[in-house]
């Protein structure tokens, strides 16, 4: 018998591990990647008896390892804020899944151990670009201006940690990060006492600000930005995402990556507009997300203007 925890290597699935192995604590082998490295599943021989829990990924892109894990008899826990219809009614699945808009993995956990350590599903809220949120939870549990800035700062670090094409594009492997965290119940102790999230913040702000050094192009209420294919690109591509859609809420970004004969493709929505980014990015082989955000892992050239058309024709100005 195999213990696995599975997990996305960005803020929300390494805090939502983080919450629920503080309250429920087990020593597992750790499958995790890069932030697009969704199908993770597909990374484990499963073999009968195994117990797993999987964090912040999709069911439906793991549903043919999945159903074979079932199969053979192994054990699934599944806590996810994404698309997860294709989930089969089965004895040893345990769902945990919640598609609304407005959520995140963390703070499905955070639900499930009844806010215990609500502190760290603020930090994975600040790093799934869900601030009003954060600030709304933050206030609750009593925090002050300044520590809830830290928790944002800590949040935007670990999420910009995540994004690569492969692990050596990040400054440090998801799966070790998450064990640094592990070492602290306090998010505030581990600013305190741990350099790294300091070193992250500088190079998140130096690889940020070449990303604002590029030209910013607009057709209706859709923004885009095309980054070359250079690792400070590959790292900052989501939270340069984010921060355009925090500075121009109104209107949807995409921000994309070229490669020789693709785009890596990120997209926002326009703040509270009712069209799901992940439809558009579900017109598009690769494509997927949720309602907020969404991304396409290899658009073809040939399809950049259907999609600067397709976001424009889905978030058209009235």
């Amino acid at each position: 018998m195999n213990y696995y925890d599975i997990f996305n290597g960005d803020a929300d699935g390494i805090c939502a591990l983080h919450q629920l192995r503080l309250t429920e604590p087990s020593d597992r082998k750790l499958i995790t990647g890069v932030k697009r490295d969704i199908r993770l599943l597909e990374k484990v021989i499963f073999e009968q008896d195994d117990l797993v829990s999987v964090f912040d990924i999709s069911i439906n892109s793991n549903i043919l390892s999945l159903k074979s894990g079932l199969k053979s008899g192994v054990s699934f826990e599944w806590f996810d804020h994404h698309s997860g219809n294709m989930a089969p009614n089965h004895p040893l699945l345990t769902t945990h899944l919640d598609q609304n808009s407005g959520t995140c993995t963390s703070l499905i956990v955070d639900k499930h151990i009844n806010g215990r350590y609500r502190s760290w599903a603020i930090v994975a809220c600040y790093g799934d670009n869900l601030h009003a949120l954060a600030y709304e939870l933050a206030l609750e549990i009593g925090l002050t201006k300044k520590q809830i800035g830290e928790l944002r700062l800590l949040g935007e670090a670990i999420n910009y940690n995540s994004y690569g094409e492969n692990v050596d594009d990040l400054h440090i492997a998801p799966d070790d990060l998450y064990q640094k965290l592990h070492d602290y119940t306090d998010p505030f102790e581990m600013m305190s006492s741990d350099n790294l999230i300091t070193i992250l913040q500088n190079n998140l702000q130096e690889d940020i600000q070449k990303g604002f050094e590029q030209k910013i192009m607009v057709a209706g209420n859709v923004r885009w930005v095309v980054l070359p294919n250079e690792d400070w690109a590959r790292r900052s591509s989501g939270l340069l995402a984010n921060r355009l859609h925090q500075m121009h809420p109104e209107n949807a970004h995409l921000v994309m990556i070229e490669k020789p004969e693709s785009y890596v493709v990120s997209i926002r929505r326009p703040q509270n507009h009712s069209n799901s980014a992940a439809l558009i990015a579900n017109i598009f082989h690769t494509g997927g997300g949720r309602a907020e955000a969404a991304g396409i892992n290899s658009l073809k050239k040939s399809n950049l203007s259907k999609l600067i058309s397709e976001t424009s024709k889905a978030y058209k100005i009235d």
